[in-house]
């Protein structure tokens, strides 16, 4: 770990830094979101340059992936520039490959969302090589190859997936990340449901359900997802008035969420 970070206080302060980059960056990304479909296509200027900069654009990029994956990718694409940009020594060298990483993932779900499933597989990549430079983003590392399994039930590569999914799951498990465990068990019971086997899907969608609202309740997509597919399954084995209740369900939060399309 880079000297810079190596005591608590250089830590706070580095975090501090960023949290002030952000909230100064804020008004400018609102005013690139509201340019409407414009790009920014000159040079960036200086005052840019900065990781809290970056994060605003990342998560910008993010928050109307539904709404506008295209443009979605035009933000997330912005902010690897920007971050590509920001001189080497700014920062502590795991802030520099936490935000490139992080750009990458988001353009890798972007490219998912859109089925373009090789440049996903690619950018998912890029971000695992990013996160890969510090031994303190191992954590990040394994949910880009988490992302990376998504992307291979998507094009029905199941064993792979499985494969993928059991080593990331003791990962996860050593991390204490239950979300992430949770989002391991739901691609796996969407594997069986691919795999024509509706009954332990549908168990295992019901199942997940109230864990989910414990572990993460604000994670409403989530929650929409799970009985969404829930829904798949029990129609699929006949269980109609079930499967409509789970689907009015998603149906619910996902208009709650502003979600038209799903």
């Amino acid at each position: 770990m880079s000297s810079r970070l190596a005591t608590r206080e250089a830590l706070f302060d580095v975090m501090e830094q960023i949290a002030e980059e952000r909230i100064a960056a804020r008004p400018i990304v609102e005013e690139l979101l509201s340019r409407g479909d414009e790009v920014w296509d000159e040079e960036i200027p200086e005052s840019w340059r900065t990781a809290g900069f970056v994060q605003e654009l990342t998560a910008a990029g993010a928050a109307i992936l539904e709404t506008d994956p295209s443009r979605c990718l035009n933000f997330t694409q912005l902010a690897l520039a920007v971050a590509s940009s920001i001189p080497s020594e700014t920062y502590p060298s795991p802030v520099q490959a936490f935000i490139e990483g992080r750009a990458w993932k988001e353009i890798a779900v972007t490219h998912r969302y859109q089925s373009s499933y090789e440049a996903a597989t690619r950018a998912y990549a890029t971000a695992h090589r990013a996160f890969a430079q510090e031994s303190a983003l191992v954590h990040e590392q394994m949910r880009a190859q988490f992302g990376h399994a998504t992307v291979s039930v998507a094009t029905a590569k199941y064993e792979h997936a499985t494969e993928l999914l059991e080593r990331l799951a003791e990962v996860f498990h050593e991390y204490g990340d239950e979300r992430y465990i949770i989002y391991g068990q739901i691609t796996r019971a969407a594997i069986s449901y691919y795999r024509g086997d509706f009954q332990r899907a549908a168990t295992k969608h019901l199942e997940l359900i109230p864990k989910l609202e414990e572990v993460a309740p604000e994670d409403l997509f989530t929650l929409a997802l799970l009985y969404g597919n829930a829904g798949h399954s029990l129609a699929a084995l006949g269980k109609s008035a079930e499967a409509v209740t789970a689907f009015q369900r998603a149906r619910e939060i996902y208009n709650t969420l502003g979600m038209p399309s799903e």
